[in-house]
């Protein structure tokens, strides 16, 4: 299953597998996260 969030949140980021970060219209980084954190570990 893949699920793609947009989100300004930078806190919810952490549960993702694959970053993106994008900044007027164009791809200003990609991260490969190895530990994504589960929901109910994330505050924001």
């Amino acid at each position: 299953m893949t699920v793609v969030m947009i989100t300004h949140n930078s806190a919810l980021a952490d549960m993702g597998q694959k970053i993106i970060r994008v900044k007027s219209g164009q791809i200003e980084s990609v991260k490969l996260n190895e530990h994504p954190k589960n929901i109910e570990d994330i505050e924001y």
